[in-house]
């Protein structure tokens, strides 16, 4: 995998996925691209730039079981990724 492979642009943070391909965010292009973890090889922009209000990724989290909103955990875990958005967003300004 090389720089600007697929539009890479500012890569911040890598991660293996459950499919064992490899997830780079691209600070500058605003998504998060996917590569095969083998060959390095470009496969896809898993995140495209202009979805869902991507600004900037910084860090990649993947889980299998998402718990309920309704539950405790649900509620906790949400409450704790938007706070953690606004504050991205607040130090922007």
């Amino acid at each position: 995998m090389t720089s600007g492979s697929g539009g890479l642009t500012r890569p911040v943070e890598a991660k293996f996925g459950f499919d064992g391909d490899l997830y780079v965010n691209s600070f500058e292009t605003d998504s998060i691209l996917r590569y095969d973890a083998k060959t390095g090889a470009f496969k896809n922009a898993f995140v495209p730039a202009g979805i869902a209000g991507l600004d900037g990724p910084t860090s990649i989290l993947f889980v299998k079981d998402i718990p309920e909103p309704t539950s405790i955990v649900g509620i906790l875990a949400f409450i704790f990724v938007t706070g953690l958005n606004i504050r991205r967003r607040m130090s922007r300004l």
